[in-house]
Order: C-alpha cells, then sequence, then structure tokens
C-alpha cells in the first residue's frame, strides 16, 4: 500500500518537478514577472519573419530577454493610462487591418495561412494581437503628449514641392530599410553600434533589424519602403545619397537614437507631381519622424524610472 502510495505521489509530482525545473523566473520588471518560458516565446516571435539559424542561442536569449523588459515597461504605462479591453481590441476592425498589413507584408495572403504559421511555432493569435495593442495604445501616449510640440515649416515644404513643380525635377526615391538604438551612454552605444555591425556582417540586416532595432520596423526586418529625397531630411539624405544599392549608411545621429540605413534599392522617376498629395505626404512623414523620436527619448525616461531586477 506504503509502495502504491509513493508511486502515485511520485507521477502527481512529477510534472511540478519538471516545470520548476524547465520554468524560471528570470526577471522583475514593475510588478510583473518575465520567465524563461515568455523568453521562449518571444524568441518564437522573433523567428516570424526571419532566419536566426546563424545566430548562437545565448545572444537571441539576451535580446529576447531585453525586448519583453521594453515591453512590459509600455504595457505597464499604457495600463496606467488606458482601461483596455484586450478581447474587444483584438477585434476591432483597426487591429485586424494592422495584422493583415503585417502579413501580407511579410509573404502571406491571408489570415488562415498566417494563423498556421503561428501555430507552427506554437504561437496563438490571440498572443500576437496583445503585442500589436501595446503598440497602438503606446503610440496613442505618444501621440497625445507631443502633439501639441510638433513644428513643421510647411510653408517651407510647399515651397519645396512647388520649385519641384516648376524644375520639372526629377525625383530620386530610395527603398530603405532601417536598424534604430539607443543606449544610456555614450560608451555603451559604441558597444551596441559594434555588436550591431558584426551582427549585420555574420548574418545580414534584415535579422539584425529585427534582433536589435527599436523601430516598430524591426517586425518587418527593419523595412521603411519607399521614400522619395523630399520627404527625407537633409541630415539622412547626406548619408544615403551617393549609397550604391545594397550599401549601408554609416550611423546617423538623431535626438532619438541612433539610425543605421541599408539602400534595398533607388530609382530616378520623372512624373507628374500632384502638388496638394505630395505635400500631404511630406507633412505626414515629417510629423511620423519627429513623433518617433519622441516616442524613444520617452521611453528612455521609462526605463531610467522602471524597477528592473534580475533574479
Amino acid at each position: 500500500m506504503i509502495r502504491k502510495f509513493l508511486i502515485f505521489l511520485t507521477l502527481f509530482l512529477l510534472p511540478t518537478i519538471i516545470l520548476s525545473q524547465e520554468i524560471k523566473i528570470l526577471y522583475k520588471v514593475n510588478d510583473e514577472i518575465i520567465t524563461s518560458y515568455d523568453v521562449s516565446k518571444e524568441i518564437e516571435f522573433m523567428k516570424l519573419n526571419s532566419d536566426l539559424s546563424k545566430v548562437d542561442y545565448k545572444t537571441i536569449f539576451t535580446i529576447a530577454e531585453n525586448s519583453l523588459i521594453r515591453e512590459k515597461i509600455k504595457k505597464d504605462e499604457v495600463e496606467k493610462k488606458f482601461e483596455i479591453n484586450y478581447e474587444i481590441e483584438s477585434n476591432s476592425n483597426q487591429l485586424n487591418a494592422l495584422i493583415k498589413n503585417f502579413y501580407l507584408k511579410i509573404g502571406f495572403d491571408t489570415e488562415g495561412e498566417f494563423t498556421e504559421h503561428l501555430n507552427k511555432r506554437n504561437i496563438g493569435l490571440s498572443e500576437f494581437k496583445i503585442k500589436f495593442i501595446i503598440e497602438k495604445y503606446w503610440n496613442k501616449i505618444i501621440f497625445e503628449k507631443y502633439i501639441s510640440l510638433v513644428d513643421i515649416d510647411e510653408e517651407k515644404i510647399k515651397s519645396k514641392v512647388q520649385n519641384m513643380i516648376d524644375n520639372n525635377s526629377k525625383i530620386q526615391n530610395y527603398f530603405l530599410s532601417e536598424i534604430v538604438f539607443s543606449e544610456k551612454d555614450k560608451n555603451q552605444n559604441e558597444k551596441k553600434l559594434s555588436e550591431i555591425k558584426n551582427s549585420i556582417e555574420n548574418v545580414g540586416f534584415k535579422e539584425t533589424a529585427i534582433l536589435y532595432s527599436l523601430s516598430e520596423t524591426a517586425k518587418i526586418g527593419g523595412v521603411i519602403g519607399w521614400v522619395n529625397e523630399n520627404q527625407i531630411s537633409n541630415l539622412i539624405l547626406d548619408k544615403i545619397k551617393f549609397l550604391e544599392i545594397g550599401k549601408i549608411s554609416e550611423p546617423i545621429i538623431t535626438s532619438g537614437g541612433t539610425i543605421i540605413l541599408k539602400v534595398e534599392n533607388k530609382e530616378l522617376i520623372e512624373e507628374k507631381i500632384d502638388k496638394k498629395k505630395e505635400i500631404e505626404k511630406m507633412i505626414t512623414f515629417e510629423k511620423n519622424r519627429i513623433l518617433n523620436e519622441y516616442s524613444t527619448l520617452y521611453f528612455k525616461e521609462l526605463e531610467n524610472k522602471a524597477y528592473v531586477k534580475k533574479l
């Protein structure tokens, strides 16, 4: 009888013992925890649009930890500001449009195909949507907090567009990808830059963007897409205008962090310019650029205040 009881007890406790060995609490971030299981999940998210087989597991694990810490800090902030019903948000037309835009960009034609791809990595669509909901509300915070500070010289933009029309100018278009990073001090920034350069050389720009970039474009390998020269600030244009296709820019220092750009393609086009649309595009692009810088700065402020403890 005792032997039977011990066998039963062993069988009952075995899953718990295994679970305790496999799942460890790694960090406390404010009032939330990050476990080894969470990190394993995050690695699967990172692999959705990339082949990271050339990256050693220790590096991927560390980057996934940092990614989750950033997400927890953002989540904590958005849930302080907004009462979010994740179930309702998951079914909203706006979120579904964002998800569709994402899976189309990474090569899937339907939500069903994308969901199947998620399932192969043991990721539920609802889990995936939560990440987009957090980003959506984070962007809402940034917009509401900083839009009044965004100062754009619209007259200068109008003059620039008119000058293009008057001179019948050809427009240089660039297909760009980006890596954006920001560290607490100059030494850490230089160390991160060295890591990123080595990663680009070893695994490629796309994979490095997924691993290291702080920009929302990281999810799709850093791809910005087609941008014409008039939408690009002089600071950035000076760094890329002489680059050949496939080449990578020198680091570009901005108030919101350091940017590395890759010229994936470029073309010189001659077409009739719709003045109103071109002005609107340039204003929107500049607004988004400035808000992205504020986003990085505000996150750094929260990061400095956050309670992050490795356990």
